[in-house]
């Protein structure tokens, strides 16, 4: 838990994510590498989100996701001077944030790199160095 709220404490969690219930999902022969891996691809996958509501919402508008883009942007640069108008609001935020749904997707993906021979071994040597 500690080394995933570790990994994870500069990224963007909705209010469905626990990472002491996602770390529960998280097999014990995980890797610190491993455990970056499942930070890294749920954030593919939040990414991925953002990019498809982007491409919906550019299709429900008629326009290009790059005219979208620009008006969101627009909209962020106005909003840090005044208030802007309903239907500006009404644009997706551009900020990554992970969800619960991102985990489950990845962690059954991940395979673990050290086998439980090896995790043993290791073990064995830390326990001989004192």
């Amino acid at each position: 838990y500690k080394i995933l709220k570790a990994l994870l404490r500069k990224f963007k969690l909705d209010s469905t994510v626990d990472l002491q219930e996602i770390s529960k999902q998280i097999p014990q022969t995980f890797s610190g590498a491993d455990l970056y891996a499942v930070c890294s691809d749920a954030m593919i996958c939040a990414v991925k989100r953002l990019i498809n509501h982007l491409d919906e919402m550019a299709k429900k508008r008629k326009i290009g996701v790059d005219l979208l883009l620009d008006e969101i942007d627009a909209r962020d640069k106005q909003a840090k001077t005044k208030d802007t108008t309903t239907d500006v609001n009404m644009l997706p935020s551009l900020e990554v944030i992970l969800c619960k749904d991102d985990f489950d997707q990845v962690i059954p993906k991940i395979k673990p790199s050290l086998t439980l021979e090896e995790i043993a071994e290791y073990e064995s040597l830390h326990s001989k160095r004192g």
